[in-house]
């Protein structure tokens, strides 16, 4: 027999349940955001795959990040609670439910254990509940119910009940896990002083003799876990804390503890019904207890591997913090609210609320004091003043004792402070400075009797900050400025690139940093350098509000991104932003204070506090596994390497990132297409590519916590889409035999059509022939011809020979290009413009220069690739020169406009003259009005263009202009053709 040695201990339930200054933990509930079926939910858990699971009302819940799955939604285990949960060596999920069966959850199917109606007839059904189960060997499965423990083997299916200690109220077996209830407690309230604890440890039986206190009743739901190396066990609303030298404890709570939970840092959480969460970081000194979710039935507990706190209640579904070391205030009235001024001053860190409201923090004390409403303003900034406190306001400042109950204006050798008051620093020795927008005012300095030090700056000031013996840096509206003892009077301005400063902080090394609306910057005075930190971290254009430093060296930021936090590593700064996804409460951070312990953040939310060496950077690389993958819209499991049809090119991976700090999972990827991969980073747990490539491909896919820390390893996944039937070489010789033979039979049917047409055709350009006939002689009329003979006579009879030859050169340079363009159908729009060039200058100089040409291309015609018919637009030209100019009075302005142009398809071409019209120009000639054998031709060679190809805006106009007066002012053809089918 065991010496046992019996300490016992009863703290009272309100001494033991004091909180420390009503300081709370940023539980939030994530039941909405979870889309929990129901808010009764009994148990918490995260399985060794890190999956968080939850059960409900109605069944059990799997979250994995992003989504909640009910895995008993369905008619087999519909509106089936789970009331138990643990784990296999192997992985397998086991668990007991409500109809008293036994599931298990493996390779992502929920089935049943064959062992209910087994189970059901050792035990009655009142007492046949299952509210735990253990595995202390792998194919041992202990069922724990309101009766007994009953021992299940996995291999036979085989069951026993566990016996007890009869002579016991209370049997125990020891196991390397803790202590394990072998027989429901056997007491009656009223007949016995003393409950026999017995522990069984296969050796030897351990007897404790629990004294039974006023009120002590038994519920049949016995819990129990291990910490560290003490034992715990809850009965009804008693804990009983169980040493290794067997001494023990006794701790008493308002109702009945529902859960037990311990957490990585030994500490203990237990869940009371209906008055919340209760949690020990220290269980060496139980008195120092945290109090949450007070009114809440909290039934289950779990920290996950980030550390975030879950808690599952019988009345709002389930609770979430992401780091239990940020504490907050928003249960006392002021705190709960943004802090206008936050400042560490002598020991204290104070905080003003809307100037009428006081919160100070000493020594882990925290004192909330009201302002006399009789005061007329609010006050700005606070600081300690000997044994006493002075506010400052707009004005002026007051001093107050320290309980704020007297206050009375300050006085300095009978001056009324006046400095348009913002902020009380202190220099190095400790001497408190008030500061104003131009002025500055020693406080401990009684030997002048000046009320105040004017600071001859044009900007006023918005901070200041004391290096020295009468050295200040100035944070004003235009920039940073140097004031000492060589510059009182005239201050130095470091530097104008940083505008509205609004908070400095010094470092040991000597480096100034600023808080400003344009971002994040740090001075270097020895070296005049300065740097944009917020740019450089990547931030973008912020809003910084305050800046400290704390006993470290650290420096923290409030913006309204996060509180950004730079600290030394290897001798250099580096940098990082927390958010509400670290635990604070708000990613809008408006004033930070630091003091000796703990760093105190203001927000819109409230205020809160953490400790300085509390981590609040997630360094956990996120768990990440592949679920499965959607191929043009069909579900289908993922694998290592796949292939894929060419038609199958639309592809939908499915993955679950288990981090829980984010909002939302986080991925970040890499598609190898052999070419030139790039890193893309999405939110969501899906990655979609659509219409991709044939071709081989390698996916890497990283996971990502809320700090950016990625999953240990990525998760690559090869596929490859295949090529079309069509792309690929056996197609290839297939389809040309094929195409052979296809042709050869094409070639026999449509010989028999040609012959057909062939009739036709002749005639077709027999037409064509003749009209291009017609058009060289239109062209080339020996009128034309004689004249030119008669021009170069003309010259050479002046003895003008080099007029002569330039003229003949022009002459037979015009006959060659008349001659090869009379062979083709259709030639380029250049070439026609070339020869009418020609025929132009030859008639300018036949005319002694009469009448002047312009040429007009539209930009968006390529005169290179245009095609048009043979002698189109020449007819035109030789009619507006011999029958527009030829009979013109001397002195009359002939001008000859060719301009061509793009009307969608189609090429418009307008020829104009301002010649003396059709009408006058009949006059000259006894036949009447003459229409050019040319352009007849030319019409009828369009007009059967236009019908060969089907086209319908094909035509030809030709109209008479006029002046105002009435007179003829010349003739316009427009012509209009389809240009790209020529």
């Amino acid at each position: 027999m065991k010496n046992i040695r019996v300490v016992y201990t009863l703290l009272l339930c309100q001494l033991m349940l004091c909180t420390l200054h009503a300081q709370r933990m940023n539980f939030v509930n994530i039941s909405s955001r979870l889309r929990l079926p129901v808010m009764e939910t009994y148990g918490v858990w995260q399985d060794r795959q890190g999956y968080i699971w939850i059960s409900t009302e109605t069944g059990l819940c799997r979250y994995d990040g992003s989504e909640l799955i009910n895995l008993m939604d369905s008619p087999e285990f519909r509106n089936e609670s789970v009331y138990a949960l643990t784990t296999g060596p192997d992985g397998t999920l086991w668990m007991g439910t409500s109809n008293q069966r036994i599931l298990y959850y493996r390779d992502k199917k929920l089935q049943e254990l064959p062992v209910t109606d087994a189970y059901s007839k050792m035990l009655t059904s009142n007492s046949n509940i299952i509210y735990r189960l253990s595995l202390p060997e792998p194919h041992i499965l202990l069922i724990h119910s309101y009766r007994g423990l009953v021992k299940t083997d996995l291999r036979t299916l085989r069951m026993e009940i566990v016996p007890g200690d009869s002579t016991a109220i209370l049997a125990m077996k020891h196991r390397a896990q803790g202590l394990l209830p072998v027989n429901q407690p056997r007491w009656q309230a009223g007949l016995e002083t003393q409950m026999k604890l017995h522990i069984l440890d296969g050796k030897d039986t351990c007897r404790l003799q629990i004294p039974i206190l006023p009120g002590m009743h038994f519920h049949p739901r016995l819990i129990t876990c291990r910490i560290g190396k003490n034992d715990y066990l809850s009965y009804d609303n008693k804990l009983l804390c169980i040493s290794p030298d067997l001494s023990f404890r006794i701790y008493t709570y308002p109702a009945r503890i529902l859960s037990l939970q311990g957490d990585s840092e030994d500490g203990l959480w237990v869940g009371v019904h209906k008055a919340g969460l209760y949690y020990y970081a220290d269980r060496n000194c139980m008195e120092h207890v945290q109090h949450e979710l007070d009114g809440y039935s909290v039934s289950g507990v779990c920290e996950d591997h980030e550390k975030n706190i879950w808690c599952s209640t019988l009345e709002k579904g389930v609770f979430f913090c992401r780091n239990k070391e940020v504490r907050h205030y928003a249960n006392l009235e002021g705190p709960d609210k943004r802090a206008d001024y936050l400042r560490y001053d002598q020991g204290s860190v104070f905080a003003l609320f809307e100037g009428k409201r006081l919160l100070e923090f000493t020594s882990g004390k925290v004192s909330l004091y009201y302002f006399p409403s009789q005061l007329p303003q609010n006050f700005k900034c606070v600081a300690v003043l000997g044994d006493s406190l002075i506010l400052g306001r707009e004005s002026t400042a007051m001093i107050a004792d320290r309980s704020l109950r007297h206050f009375r204006n300050y006085y300095s050798k009978g001056c009324r402070i006046s400095l348009n008051m913002r902020d009380f620093i202190r220099d190095e020795e400790g001497r408190l400075i008030a500061f104003g927008y131009n002025a500055y005012r020693n406080l401990n300095d009684s030997t002048t009797n000046r009320c105040y030090e004017k600071i001859d700056l044009d900007s006023e000031v918005r901070t200041a900050l004391v290096t020295g013996t009468n050295t200040f840096y100035l944070g004003c509206r235009d920039g940073l400025y140097r004031m000492g003892p060589d510059s009182m009077y005239e201050p130095q301005c470091l530097t104008t690139a940083v505008s509205q400063i609004q908070a400095l902080a010094r470092t040991p090394e000597g480096y100034i940093w600023m808080a400003s609306p344009d971002g994040f910057y740090v001075f270097d005075p020895s070296a005049g350098r300065l740097l944009n930190v917020s740019e450089l971290l990547g931030m973008g254009r912020v809003f910084f509000h305050d800046v400290t430093t704390d006993r470290y060296g650290n420096v923290w930021a409030a913006s309204n991104r996060g509180l950004l936090n730079m600290y030394r590593e290897n001798g250099s700064y580096k940098g990082r932003i927390f958010n509400q996804t670290s635990g604070l409460l708000t990613g809008n951070i408006f004033r930070v204070a630091a003091d000796s312990n703990y760093l105190y953040v203001s927000s819109y939310e409230g205020l809160c506090r953490f400790p300085l060496r509390a981590e609040l950077h997630n360094s956990v690389p996120p768990l990440l596994y592949a679920q499965e993958l959607s191929v043009n819209g069909k579900r289908m499991p993922l694998r290592s390497r796949m292939s894929f049809d060419h038609d199958e090119n639309s592809l939908v991976f499915f993955f679950d990132v288990l981090s829980f700090k984010n909002e939302e999972p986080v991925l970040q990827y890499i598609l190898d297409d052999g070419k030139q991969p790039q890193i893309q980073k999405i939110r969501g747990s899906r990655i979609l590519f659509s219409n991709l490539s044939p071709g081989s491909y390698t996916l890497s896919v990283y996971g990502l916590n809320n700090q950016g820390v990625k999953s240990r390893q990525p998760l690559r996944i090869s596929f490859e889409i295949a090529r079309p039937f069509w792309l690929t070489g056996w197609f290839t010789l297939l389809s040309l035999a094929g195409i052979s033979g296809l042709s050869y039979l094409i070639f026999h049917l449509l010989l028999r059509r040609i012959r057909k047409k062939e009739e036709e055709r002749t005639r077709v350009r027999n037409l064509i022939a003749e009209s291009q006939l017609s058009a060289l002689q239109a062209q080339m009329n020996p009128h034309f011809v004689f004249n030119a003979i008669n021009s170069i006579q003309y010259y050479i009879l002046s003895q003008k020979e080099d007029e002569a030859y330039d003229y003949l050169t022009k002459f037979a340079k015009l006959i060659r290009m008349v001659l090869n363009q009379s062979r083709q159908k259709t030639i380029t729009l250049q070439s026609e413009l070339e020869s009418i060039g020609l025929y132009i200058e030859l008639e300018q100089l036949r005319f002694r220069n009469r009448f002047e040409y312009r040429l007009q291309v539209d930009k968006a015609v390529d005169v290179t690739d245009t095609c048009i018919p043979v002698m189109l637009v020449q007819p035109y030209i030789e009619n507006a020169i011999r029958h527009g100019f030829m009979n013109a009075e001397e002195g009359r302005a002939c001008i000859l406009s060719l301009d061509i142009s793009l009307h969608g398809e189609y090429l418009r071409v307008r020829v104009q003259d301002s010649g003396i019209g059709r009408k006058r120009s009949a006059m000259y000639r006894t036949e009447g009005y003459h229409t050019s054998v040319g352009t007849i031709l030319t019409e009828e060679r369009i007009g059967m263009i236009s019908r060969m190809q089907g086209y319908e805006r094909t035509h030809i106009e030709i109209s008479d202009l006029y002046d105002e007066d009435g007179k003829a002012a010349g003739t316009l053809v427009e012509i209009e053709i389809p240009v790209q089918e020529f």
